[in-house]
C-alpha cells in the first residue's frame, strides 16, 4: 500500500530543489575530500624519501657514449 501512495501522490513542495542542493554540495565535498587526500598521499612519500614514479626502463635510438666508456678501450 505505502508504494502505490509513493508513486501516485506528487513529492512534497521543494523536494527537487532540495535533492539538487545535497547532490550538488555532496559532489563538492568528494572532490575536497579527494585533493586532501592527494596532497596527504604526496607528502608522506615525501616525508619517507620516495619517489612518486619509477623508470622501469629507458630506451634509446642510439647507444650513448660517455667519456668513461670511450677511455677504457684506449
Amino acid at each position: 500500500m505505502a508504494a502505490a501512495e509513493a508513486l501516485l501522490y506528487s513529492p512534497p513542495a521543494g523536494w527537487a530543489s532540495l535533492m539538487a542542493a545535497v547532490l550538488l554540495l555532496s559532489g563538492v565535498q568528494l572532490v575536497i575530500l579527494g585533493i586532501v587526500g592527494e596532497y596527504l598521499g604526496r607528502l608522506y612519500l615525501t616525508a619517507n624519501g620516495k619517489p612518486q614514479s619509477v623508470v622501469k626502463e629507458v630506451r634509446r635510438s642510439q647507444p650513448v657514449l660517455t667519456k668513461a666508456r670511450s677511455s677504457v678501450g684506449r
